[in-house]
């Protein structure tokens, strides 16, 4: 994440767009900045479920693992713009666990909310986000088109 960057709350996907019988299980997150310092920002934030509060922040501190199931209520994101130095960005490593249920299952796509404090303005971009996402599942999912050029297509949305 460079300067200004963050990423609003959201759940992640809980099945695989591209493997339909696969349903995501875990999520490991490994920040890699070896002299980040706390005034840069860039916490990973972890919500309750019912996007009331922030249940935990997260400092990312070289080499710290974070490990956290992945559901319909695991809220977290990085909403907190990144305040580095030009030239400088937050870097972490996310892996992700599935497991395969045999069977094929309903797309959920990456689902952002709003926290509590979030404007009308803040709201609206989230919720246009949310629709971009689905459309972008439902097309990588269901068309024949690569990922290159449904994101293109997306673009120019």
């Amino acid at each position: 994440m460079p300067p200004g960057g963050f990423l609003n709350v959201h759940t992640d996907f809980l099945s695989h767009t591209i493997e339909r019988s696969w349903r995501r299980e875990l999520n490991l997150l490994l920040f890699l900045n070896e002299r980040w310092v706390p005034e840069h920002g860039g916490w990973l934030e972890l919500w309750n479920a019912s996007m009331t509060a922030c249940a935990r922040r997260i400092e990312p501190r070289f080499n710290r693992c974070v490990v956290f199931r992945t559901t319909a209520t695991s809220f977290h994101g990085v909403p907190a713009h990144i305040a580095c130095p030009p030239g400088d960005s937050r870097k972490s490593l996310a892996l992700y666990c599935f497991h395969d249920e045999g069977r094929p299952l309903r797309l959920k796509p990456t689902h952002y909310v709003p926290r509590p404090s979030d404007g009308p303005l803040e709201r609206a971009l989230i919720r246009a986000d949310r629709l971009a996402l689905r459309i972008h599942s439902f097309l990588k999912r269901y068309t024949p088109l690569g990922d290159a050029l449904v994101s293109k297509l997306l673009k120019r949305l």
